[in-house]
């Protein structure tokens, strides 16, 4: 099956969208409980609106939440084949962006980092944009989308760092830019704040926001040997990714090797979120999830033997499906 993703055609499209519905078929077959409400404004309006929607037809919010995971990845392998990462294109990325959101879609179904993270893909994207750009306007759009994806999960304003530090590698220095940056941020948050200073609810707003964030709002607990076990298959995804990286780092021309290493500080900055984790749910892996699509199509591309890259496949299904299955089936 990898070797079919490793071209970009038509055909591959089609086997994505059969390989989405197979590995979140568990939602259908027993869709996660929601608590419709969260802390952040902008994950809560949403969530009022979805269960608007599922009173009336519950199983049309699960198609919503599957059709929008297969946006979310097609996106981001448009966004990495349109900057040139690999040399050729493939669908290795959107593959394995659908493997690693169905690994924890029980966690992330309707989850704030989940919508987060269509914000977080636009700033990527013009992070990436910003390469050699003497315009500010990129710089502008990225802050303002991390601040937006912050007013629908807040600890997605630790990306800020990996934005500020994206620049460094991207542009030469320029304490203006880095003026306009942070304050491109905040932005969104001065515009909600006015409004709700208006309506009398700021007070309201800051204490959710910012001192009982919601981290996700399926009612889904894993156990801790699912936790252990995903943790560890992470790792070992990120570690095969960055010692492949590492091997080829001097063979990659310059403007690559730049872009591939804004995805280092990208997986290193999104882990520093969890320390905003005050329970043991797996969500907050949310925001990790598109460096580590990243490196795992990376793995994919980089070893030529088809058999291999089947084992390494057959065995994540393996987990995907345990976890999926052993608590509907037991």
């Amino acid at each position: 099956m990898i070797k079919i993703f490793k071209s970009a055609t038509p055909s591959a499209l089609i086997v994505l969208l059969f390989y989405l519905i197979l590995v979140n078929l568990n939602l259908f077959l027993a869709t996660p409980e929601v608590i419709w409400e969260a802390s952040a404004p902008l994950s809560n309006w949403l969530l009022q609106l979805l269960a608007l929607i599922h009173a009336q037809m519950p199983i049309l919010v699960t198609v919503l939440f599957v059709a929008l995971v297969l946006i979310q990845a097609v996106a981001l392998n448009y966004i990495i084949e349109l900057h040139k990462l690999f040399p050729s294109l493939h669908s290795l990325v959107a593959l394995s962006l659908v493997f690693l959101i169905a690994l924890f879609n029980q966690s992330l179904y309707l989850a704030p980092p989940f919508w987060a993270n269509f914000l977080l893909l636009f700033a990527l994207h013009k992070i990436l944009s910003s390469y050699n750009d003497d315009s500010i306007g990129k710089i502008f759009d990225a802050g303002f989308a991390i601040g937006i994806a912050s007013l629908f999960y807040m600890p997605a304003i630790i990306m800020t760092f990996f934005f500020l530090i994206s620049l460094t590698i991207t542009r030469i220095f320029n304490w203006r830019e880095w003026v306009i940056a942070i304050a491109s941020v905040f932005i969104p948050y001065f515009l909600l704040g006015t409004w709700f200073f208006w309506n009398d609810g700021l007070l309201q707003f800051l204490q959710e926001h910012f001192l009982n964030w919601t981290i996700g709002v399926s009612t889904f607990k894993p156990s801790l040997l699912e936790i252990i076990t995903k943790g560890i298959l992470l790792l070992v995804i990120i570690m095969a990714g960055l010692s492949l990286f590492q091997k080829n780092f001097l063979k990659i021309i310059v403007r690559v090797r730049k872009y591939t290493t804004i995805f280092v500080y990208m997986l290193s900055v999104s882990f520093l979120s969890l320390v905003f984790v005050y329970e043991l749910i797996l969500a907050p892996i949310g925001i990790m999830l598109m460096p580590i699509a990243f490196w795992l199509a990376y793995t994919f591309y980089e070893i030529d033997r088809d058999l291999v890259n089947e084992g390494i496949h057959l065995t994540m299904l393996l987990v995907l499906f345990y976890f999926q299955y052993a608590g509907i089936l037991i």
